[in-house]
């Protein structure tokens, strides 16, 4: 009976440590600071080029005020500035450690496969995430809207204590020297603004949405850069009356430079959810759509020459 009784307790004790921490979680979308402070040494492959004091002095004056919880993806925890203008996402490194300690041992028969092949996943997601996140910096900052990228430890930022308010409102004090971030213009969603248009018989200003949309997939296209997670609705978003990838985890360079039929068919794959989207709504802006996609051509690369642009689509 005693045990049955110490069972019991056992149990209960655990269910309520699981609700409570799921509960918490739920509350806080799982933020702690632990989670964004990165223990990753300083590498060559994760440099980005050193801020200027000119940029310092900018980011320390961002930085001065709080930034407020904003959402939570797969890849980075996202805070607003309190003007609204700026996004800073900061990585979710427990997602992404790399255990130097458990590559220094080794496991008996099939748990050290294991061990193995979990250091291999966390590799390539940190070089997944990463490389992307600088391809982006890199190659695509304005049509990213990106202000900075930090991936690796960094000194000069020790002297900013940035303050974090949580999703309950909690305030939290926290110096970027150990914590990987972006920082980019905050952008509205692209279909929400076509749906406003579209509620609103604003068909020039939804023209000019599916324009803008088109010309930033072009740019990457252009770049030869392509992307693991094209959905349009959460990747891309409208900065004033330019369109840029809100979404900056999945990139990555083509192995060789994209044709003008790589480019279209690119096109199709990435917009035919937009397009089905449109055509349950506007049969304008459909035959719109369509026409943009035949008549938007890739020139040949030959020193980085633009695209020719139609004047009668755009």
């Amino acid at each position: 009976m005693k045990f049955y009784r110490k069972f019991a307790s056992v149990s209960l004790a655990v269910f309520l440590f699981y609700a409570a921490e799921k509960f918490c979680h739920r509350q806080t979308d799982g933020f702690q600071i632990v989670k964004i402070h990165s223990d990753l040494p300083a590498s060559p492959q994760w440099e980005t080029q050193a801020p200027t004091s000119q940029e310092l002095e900018n980011l320390s004056s961002i930085f001065s005020r709080p930034f407020h919880y904003l959402d939570s993806g797969g890849q980075c925890y996202a805070f607003v500035s309190e003007d609204g203008n700026m996004v800073l996402k900061l990585f979710k490194m427990h997602h992404l450690r790399q255990y130097p300690w458990l590559q220094r041992i080794s496991l008996p028969g099939i748990f050290d496969r294991l061990r193995v092949h979990f250091l291999l996943l966390q590799k390539r997601k940190l070089e997944r995430v990463f490389t992307s996140s600088k391809i982006a910096y890199k190659e695509l900052k304005k049509e990213s809207g990106l202000l900075y990228l930090n991936l690796n430890p960094n000194p000069a930022l020790s002297a900013h204590r940035l303050k974090l308010i949580d999703k309950l409102g909690i305030a939290h004090e926290v110096s970027l020297a150990q914590v990987p971030f972006v920082l980019q213009y905050k952008a509205d969603n692209a279909f929400k603004t076509l749906r406003f248009h579209l509620l609103h018989q604003d068909i020039s200003s939804a023209k000019l949405v599916i324009r803008e949309i088109f010309e930033c997939l072009s740019a990457r296209y252009e770049k030869g850069i392509k992307d693991l997670d094209p959905a349009l609705r959460r990747n891309i978003g409208l900065l004033k009356d330019r369109a840029i990838n809100i979404d900056i985890g999945s990139f990555y360079l083509a192995n060789a430079p994209i044709t003008n039929e790589e480019f279209r068919q690119e096109l199709l794959n990435d917009t035919h959810r937009m397009r089905k989207w449109l055509k349950k709504r506007s049969k304008e802006l459909t035959v719109y759509f369509d026409s943009l996609v035949e008549e938007i051509q890739l020139l040949t690369r030959d020193g980085g020459k633009e695209r020719e642009k139609t004047d009668n689509a755009l």
